[in-house]
């Protein structure tokens, strides 16, 4: 019989050319393939779950921010042009959190040290996006209110004067 890829002779009780034959690869080769496959398999999923993550965030961050706390964010508070607000105070305070708690009213909380303890700041803004003014309504440490002239102390504090 003769060999279909090779055309040589071979004998009609071992049909299989030993040429022709598949070669097996060494258990050393095959091992790394299969360790490379895996890796690159890995890495491709962390990938892909870490591009979701971020997408997801922007997603997030876009739909459930609100005109009015972007508003306060970029404003700027006079004798204070520095910085904008959303700057300043997310970089003075620890867990800044802004929200909107009420139609045009915009809450910030933050966590800074109030003499040798750490306490919470609460600054609550008015916003009127039609005429693209605010005011600063209320302004409390540990939920206690306090005098415009602390206010301006904690602006003094933060803007370091």
């Amino acid at each position: 019989m003769a060999c279909p890829n090779y055309h040589h002779n071979q004998s009609d009780s071992n049909p299989n050319c030993p040429q022709s034959a598949p070669k097996q690869k060494d258990d050393a080769t095959s091992k790394k393939s299969i360790a490379y496959k895996r890796f690159f398999r890995s890495f491709s999923f962390i990938t892909i779950g870490i591009v979701l993550l971020c997408i997801i965030y922007i997603f997030i961050y876009f739909i459930f921010s609100s005109p009015e706390i972007t508003f306060i964010k970029n404003q700027v508070i006079e004798s204070y042009e520095e910085q904008s607000i959303g700057e300043a105070l997310d970089e003075f305070f620890y867990h800044p959190t802004w929200e909107l708690i009420e139609e045009n009213t915009v809450k910030f909380n933050g966590e800074a040290y109030f003499g040798e303890d750490e306490a919470l700041f609460t600054i609550q803004f008015k916003v009127n996006l039609e005429t693209e003014q605010f005011d600063i309504t209320s302004y409390s440490i540990n939920g206690e209110s306090q005098t415009f002239d602390q206010f301006i102390r904690l602006l003094d504090t933060i803007y370091e004067r």
